[in-house]
């Protein structure tokens, strides 16, 4: 693998794109200090650091096989820090995306905020006209009976077959079932004058 230390985005890209124009396919780590935040007791992120890891993220989507992966260092690390640091490298964390701090190894992990049994600060409520794009396929039709069902008033459901679509008399009777208000029509969403009328 290629480790790369390098500080500041317009080194990074360059690096990675000599990498790519070199044909070295070796899977490369971004090592850098102050680029994330793992907490309320740790140092905010340097946002022009913080665009190293922006940067690595796109790189691992468009060139997976030649992206190994982000580590942060704190600004002073120990030898505990770079021990943590080679145990990242050899890939025994199983982690793509790592902060190493004197508290240990920190990785992202989305987690539910609980409730407490309190409602949520806003509920949400749609109102109005509501667009649905490509409203008549698999992922538009679940996205409209979720707003049905959460009050809609009226959908306002495009696809390139509007009322033509399968399904789509069956998706309208649910809806209206639910209490909205609903109307199909046929267009496509990259022809801005049709979407204009």
């Amino acid at each position: 693998g290629v480790v790369s230390l390098l500080d500041g985005l317009v080194p990074q890209v360059a690096w990675v794109q000599a990498l790519g124009d070199a044909g070295i396919g070796a899977p490369q780590w971004s090592v850098t200090s102050g680029a994330v935040s793992v907490g309320h007791d740790d140092v905010p992120a340097d946002p022009h650091r913080a665009m190293l890891w922006g940067l690595g993220r796109v790189v691992a989507l468009e060139h997976p096989e030649r992206w190994a992966g982000l580590v942060d260092l704190p600004a002073q690390p120990d030898a505990t820090a770079l021990t943590h640091l080679m145990t990242v490298l050899a890939g025994s964390t199983g982690e793509d995306q790592i902060a190493i701090r004197t508290s240990g190894l920190h990785a992202r992990r989305l987690a539910r905020a609980p409730l407490h049994g309190r409602r949520p600060a806003r509920d949400w409520q749609p109102h109005g006209t509501i667009l649905v794009t490509g409203g008549t396929g698999a992922l538009g039709s679940h996205t409209a009976r979720r707003l049905a069902q959460h009050g809609a008033e009226h959908l306002l459901l495009i696809s390139r077959s509007g009322d033509q679509a399968p399904g789509a008399t069956e998706l309208t009777d649910e809806l209206r079932a639910l209490g909205a208000r609903v109307t199909l029509a046929a267009c496509d969403v990259a022809d801005t004058d049709a979407m204009r009328t």
